[in-house]
């Protein structure tokens, strides 16, 4: 494969990843069994754009276990769960209605 080549190839699979990105986002927010949760979900992720997400998931390993301490709904951690289907996450919280909103938009 020839340098051109390559760098076209290595485009598009970025490409490809950020869109996979959007629509897990998508999913994320869309699955959120509340409105007032649904809506604090895309300020979240519009706080934290997807590059932002996808810089510190690089830092991830591809499978494994992943504890997220004090996950709150549970967006990142479904995230990265979703991105890197091999991991297994496990989210903590302090807040019992917290995990079981978590738990429902992951089982959706």
């Amino acid at each position: 494969m020839s340098e051109p080549e390559r760098f076209a190839a290595l485009l598009e699979d970025a490409r490809r990843q950020r869109e996979q990105g959007r629509a897990t986002i998508a999913a994320i927010v869309r699955h959120q069994p509340d409105a007032i949760v649904r809506a604090y979900s895309r300020v979240r992720f519009l706080i934290l754009r997807q590059s932002f997400l996808d810089a510190i998931g690089q830092y991830f390993p591809d499978r494994g276990e992943i504890l997220d301490m004090g996950c709150g709904f549970g967006l990142f951690s479904l995230y990265y769960a979703i991105m890197g289907p091999r991991r297994r996450i496990t989210g903590v919280d302090l807040n019992p209605r917290r995990i079981d909103m978590a738990r429902r938009c992951a089982a959706a």
